[in-house]
């Protein structure tokens, strides 16, 4: 009996889906995108020619072909990898993917030869970033892991001060940042919220070889325009006596069902004297994420989220389910990538890490090394 998992490889994280699958399965399951001629002849065997576009579950034996697509994959799943892989898998695909629902982050007029050569070929790109070096990255093509290079602008001046006062403001960063903790706790909150503007300063390409004066708040941000349309604007906030780093992103309409999203991290170095970063509390779209309710995977046919319909704005079933990073990101893995060729310029740690986490955020993301579910609220949520 041999036993595949078809998942949508169209969408823009299609290669950290893929690598997390593979790390969650290992060699039980064989991971095939559902556009390959295999599983299509698979789904058209098993389920007809108006099989749901989502993630396929392909069971081959003596019964000859069998398949289960969205949450129905769920309870066969469980008896090959067992309740706890199971739940990383479900984690890993999302619910839109389960619900069977196109991705609002496809590449539109890209074509999917064009996504591999960015979403892999940045990844064998010529280039390592070196610590106290020039980094030096260029992929096959020119294009970074997430957008093309031309997409992504820098945020300069006093509209890299404005952008980071208005995500200073947002919901999801009082969710995750203390103003106290920013203004290095030495005042009440009520004057650290009015102290933090005057310690915000623009980073700069040294910064990390050069530790930023005291109290400051390093500054660094982006603007990208997305395939899809979408507009994004991304910063990071550096804390140096703190050793906080933060990641805020906000969209002029969602990407899958993200307005915004906040990650709040902790740097540690290794004993190699190399940054680390650590998740400590992440928001999305001004609310903080719950645990997934594991329920019986035997009969689980849908989100156990509760979905985003269905259930009236307030209700606290009402979410998606999603995968978090919860270990560390590793500044060998980020240095190795490669790929980011919107960070060419960079010098010190934080500024590198800081323009790869801003530019190409999907190359970066795969290099967590471990990930627990969580239940995101939908848009509209109150």
């Amino acid at each position: 009996m041999k036993i595949k998992l078809g998942y949508d490889a169209d969408c823009l994280s299609c290669s950290t889906i893929a690598g997390q699958l593979v790390q969650v399965v290992g060699e039980e399951i064989e991971i095939v995108p559902l556009r390959s001629v295999r599983m299509q002849e698979w789904r058209r065997e098993a389920l007809g020619e108006d099989a749901p576009w989502a993630p396929t579950l392909v069971r081959l034996g003596e019964k000859g072909v069998e398949a289960w697509t969205g949450w129905r994959i769920a309870s066969v799943l469980s008896r090959v990898l067992g309740p706890k892989k199971t739940w990383d898998v479900l984690g890993v695909l999302g619910s839109r993917a389960l619900d069977g629902q196109p991705s609002r982050s496809t590449l539109g007029k890209i074509s999917r030869s064009g996504f591999f050569k960015v979403g892999f070929g940045a990844i064998i790109g010529v280039g390592l970033l070196s610590k106290g070096a020039t980094a030096s990255a260029q992929s096959v093509n020119g294009m970074s892991g997430d957008v093309r290079p031309e997409q992504i602008s820098d945020l300069h001046g006093r509209e890299l001060i404005d952008a980071a006062l208005k995500h200073l403001r947002s919901e999801d960063m009082e969710n995750v940042v203390d103003p106290a903790l920013l203004s290095m706790g030495n005042s009440r909150v009520g004057d650290a919220r009015e102290a933090v503007p005057a310690m915000l300063k623009a980073g700069t390409a040294e910064t990390g070889n050069v530790p930023p004066s005291s109290g400051e708040i390093e500054v660094f941000g982006k603007l990208i325009q997305h395939p899809g349309g979408q507009t994004e604007t991304a910063i990071v906030l550096y804390q140096h006596e703190q050793k906080l780093f933060v990641h805020s992103q906000e969209f002029s309409s969602p990407m899958d069902d993200m307005a915004s999203r906040v990650r709040r991290m902790h740097v540690e170095m290794d004993e190699n004297d190399e940054p680390e970063l650590k998740p400590v509390s992440l928001s999305v779209n001004g609310h903080i994420p719950t645990p997934v309710p594991e329920s019986d995977l035997s009969t689980l046919a849908q989100d156990p989220c509760g979905g985003c319909g269905g259930e009236g704005p307030g209700s606290s079933k009402k979410g998606r389910i999603a995968s978090q990073c919860n270990t560390s990101y590793t500044w060998s893995c980020i240095a190795n990538l490669g790929g980011c060729a919107a960070c060419t310029a960079c010098g010190g740690w934080v500024a590198c890490l800081s323009c790869a986490i801003l530019s190409c955020t999907t190359l970066a993301d795969s290099c967590c090394n471990g990930h627990s579910n969580i239940c995101t609220y939908c848009m509209g949520q109150t």
